[in-house]
């Protein structure tokens, strides 16, 4: 792997970009800005100014895809600030990718394209669903990326789970809240560091599956977990109701360890909370 694109160096993709390009890996990535472009190349990162939607983006990611190897593909969906756009976004992705000589397409997805409530689900256990939900959206998404792959390239979803690090403290993501629900429910995490490794594992890879979760072993308690993260950070607990019962949903990601040179580094709820 000579050469990778990564399309979207935000908050996680501007630290794979530069893990790749420490390993020795060329890199270019894209921003919406001319200062995102500028501070990608002072990282020695090939920046790209690139905005899906614009009357000339079929001609820059032409561009930008030109002698890559592989393609990163993380673009948030911003589905919880209400965009609706996020698959019109992707699609525009398609031809420039068909029309590519890449051999290799990872599309970074969610844990949230799981409908289910309640049981331990690995990735054979995703349930189509057929409505306008977030979950829906993010099937669509992963069936359209998956539709690029050819017997010459390989497309290969990664799902996050619940993001943290790298300024994400998870202590304030409920502090100070109350009348919470599902405080008996089972957390599922993963920390930027093993997002990194993950996605760095699947690029160096030559054989994989075509999708897999990337959630932490670290499975504990919403109400325990949530109330000693913000006591760490002097916040006040969050409060959650007595009513909740069961464990609800657990995403399982131990199936990228026994398939490739992976293993979390994050394995404990105190890693999580470091």
């Amino acid at each position: 792997m000579k050469r990778v694109a990564v399309i979207g160096c935000g908050w996680f993709g501007l630290p794979l970009a530069k893990s790749l390009l420490a390993n020795g890996i060329d890199v270019v990535g894209t921003k919406t800005t001319a200062a995102g472009v500028q501070l990608l190349n002072e990282a020695g990162i090939d920046g790209a100014l690139l905005t899906l939607g614009d009357d000339n983006c079929a001609f820059q990611l032409r561009q930008i895809l030109t002698d890559v190897d592989a393609l990163v593909v993380n673009i948030p969906p911003g589905l919880r600030r209400g965009e609706r756009d996020y698959l019109d976004k992707l699609q525009l992705l398609a031809e420039p990718i068909r029309d590519s000589k890449l051999r290799l397409v990872v599309y970074v997805s969610s844990t949230g394209a799981y409908q289910q409530t309640e049981g331990r689900l690995t990735e054979d256990d995703l349930v189509a669903v057929d409505d306008d939900g977030s979950a829906a959206i993010l099937q669509h998404a992963e069936q359209m990326m998956q539709s690029l792959a050819t017997d010459a390239r390989r497309v290969v979803t990664v799902r996050f789970a619940g993001l943290v690090g790298a300024g994400r403290n998870p202590g304030r993501f409920l502090a100070g809240k109350t009348g919470l629900a599902g405080g008996s429910h089972l957390v599922n995490l993963i920390h930027i560091e093993d997002c990194i490794a993950g996605v760095t594992a699947v690029l160096r890879s030559q054989y994989s599956s075509h999708v897999y979760n990337l959630v932490s072993p670290a499975h504990p308690r919403k109400d325990q977990f949530y109330a000693q993260a913000a006591e760490m950070l002097g916040l006040p607990a969050p409060q959650f109701s007595a009513t909740s019962i069961g464990e609800g949903k657990v995403v399982l990601g131990d199936r990228i360890c026994s398939e490739l040179d992976f293993d979390y580094q994050y394995r404990d709820a105190k890693s999580l909370l470091a």
